[in-house]
């Protein structure tokens, strides 16, 4: 996994940054495509007629070539590529109601010079152009190409950005760019959008290692799809993502993945940015949410990979804020999520509904709210998600103004990864006490509420449990059974055999005999 520090993160935005170069280029040779209107039509890109002025076709690294509407009239327009060109910038212009304007084919490349534009206009605010390139788009080595206007442009081609070397970039800076082949983002380095500009996928794999970044600077005008959008098929990001701003966001359809194999984190220190995963039901993974910013899952799944170790917290992701609505459901797996809330309000209230959302009917398998599937895929009740407030001044302490959300072993009061006498002391403490209000802090384990036998229960019979494995690591001393005991006796409750401890363990302290016959 691609681990990042977060005190270089300013570095490392302003480095990667600084090669997605801004718009402007010098305009020379302009042609203008030259088909008469005569409705729908094929033609060859390299015929000279074809273009005005007539003298040439189109074919230098400053060419200007404009596909206007007069040339299609309502119908479509095919121009075929048989031969290798260049272009500084290639506009398609929108007419009418036909949706998909031009179609660019054949065995030739369209080579767009680096800092080079591919310009869709639509027409009005009801039509929508599309140009589709069905040939092989390339640029130069360490480059980046721009997308503009409002208009889709459609990536059939085998493509090669930048020859695959350097860092190359594609800037989606409005309408929408859909990679719909399986070579149509091959040697991005770099990806980035701003004002309404989406990146559709398509059944995409990016990158052969961590180099891949995506940018999202977020915009007031970002569609409900999200920045990024997975429209089908599984889609893998083989690096990590920039939040920039308002916040970034991605969707996923329903039927989609999209697995980031790195972070999502902020660009910048500033509490503006952040992250949204907006539109579709489908599943979007992520190794680590490292945010200044805040955090939102408004439709589907968004989950924290988990790590390789099945029983250890993987990786402690941050957010400034967390909200969850509509069909959203946050998958911590076996990770810890911290919200630094600063001065605001503890949200603490807020995650202990989401949490009892996510649990579902106690195997974690919420539709809605904060759930892991880890847990769900562990024996029942065996591990769960709990939090803590910095507020409550539960040991170990958190920093001030934060709330823990992690997973861990059932019973694990405190939060440090073992379940003894520390929890069993809260529990106890609090047994009976504050009828509806009580917290996990408390000793409420179930989420009910309520510091009853049932919690009693689910602590004793993991009694020794560690995160880390299936047996304590440290004995449990005979006082320690004596402390259940009495309390059991004096509670008229049933002491529960513990799931993680060898019966000859226990014989061994010389208490199973006498505890069993309390249990009858």
């Amino acid at each position: 996994m691609l681990r990042v520090r977060r005190d270089k993160l300013p570095l490392i935005a302003a480095a990667v940054g600084a090669v997605i170069p801004t718009l402007g280029f010098a305009q020379s040779a302009a042609w203008t495509f030259n088909n008469n209107g005569i409705g729908s039509w094929t033609n060859s890109w390299n015929i000279n007629n074809n273009w005005n002025p007539p003298t040439a076709f189109p074919n230098a690294s400053t060419a200007v070539v404009t596909l206007p509407a007069a040339a299609l009239v309502n119908g479509a327009g095919t121009i075929v590529l048989n031969v290798g060109v260049s272009a500084n910038s290639l506009t398609v212009i929108g007419t009418g109601t036909n949706n998909n304007n031009y179609l660019i084919t054949g065995t030739g490349s369209l080579s767009i010079a680096d800092k080079g534009t591919i310009d869709i206009s639509s027409v009005g605010t009801t039509t929508v152009a599309v140009a589709t390139l069905n040939t092989s788009l390339v640029s130069p080595a360490t480059s980046n190409i721009f997308k503009a206007n409002s208009g889709v442009l459609y990536l059939g081609g085998a493509n090669n950005f930048g020859g695959g070397s350097g860092v190359n970039g594609l800037s989606v800076n409005g309408g929408t760019v859909v990679a719909g082949s399986a070579g149509a983002l091959t040697g991005l380095t770099v990806v980035s959008t701003a004002g309404n500009g989406v990146l559709d996928l398509m059944s995409q794999t990016v990158g052969s290692n961590a180099t891949p970044v995506f940018f999202g600077p977020g915009s007031v005008g970002t569609p409900a799809n999200g920045m990024l959008h997975a429209v089908s098929g599984t889609n893998v990001w083989n690096g990590l993502w920039v939040a920039m701003g308002n916040p970034s966001s991605a969707g996923v359809d329903t039927g989609a993945t999209l697995n980031f194999n790195g972070p999502v984190i902020d660009g910048t220190g500033s509490t503006t940015n952040g992250f949204s995963k907006v539109g579709g039901n489908g599943l979007m993974s992520v190794n680590a949410l490292n945010l200044n910013g805040p955090l939102s899952v408004q439709a589907g799944t968004l989950r924290i990979t988990a790590g390789a170790t099945p029983a250890l917290p993987a990786r402690a992701s941050s957010t400034s804020s967390l909200s969850i609505t509509g069909t959203g459901l946050l998958d911590i797996t076996n990770n810890k999520l911290m919200v630094n809330y600063g001065t605001n309000a503890s949200p603490a209230a807020d995650i202990r509904a989401q949490i009892k959302l996510g649990r579902g009917t106690g195997t974690w398998n919420g539709a809605t709210g904060i759930t892991s599937s880890t847990a769900n895929a562990a024996a029942a009740n065996a591990f769960t998600i709990a939090y803590k407030d910095s507020a409550s001044g539960v040991l170990p302490a958190l920093p001030a103004n934060t709330i823990e959300i992690a997973y861990t072993v059932m019973g694990d009061i405190n939060m440090d990864g073992l379940v003894n006498g520390t929890d069993f002391s809260r529990l106890t403490s609090h047994f009976g006490l504050s009828p509806g209000a009580s917290i996990w802090t408390d000793g409420d384990l179930n989420y009910d509420g309520l510091v009853n036998g049932t919690d009693f229960s689910l602590l004793t019979s993991h009694f020794g449990q560690t995160l880390g494995g299936a047996l304590p690591s440290t004995a449990i001393t005979s006082l320690e059974w004596q402390a259940i005991d009495d309390f059991a006796a004096a509670h008229g409750l049933t002491v529960p055999e513990p799931t993680t401890v060898s019966l000859l363990g226990l014989g061994a302290l010389g208490i199973l005999p006498r505890r069993r016959r309390r249990s009858n």
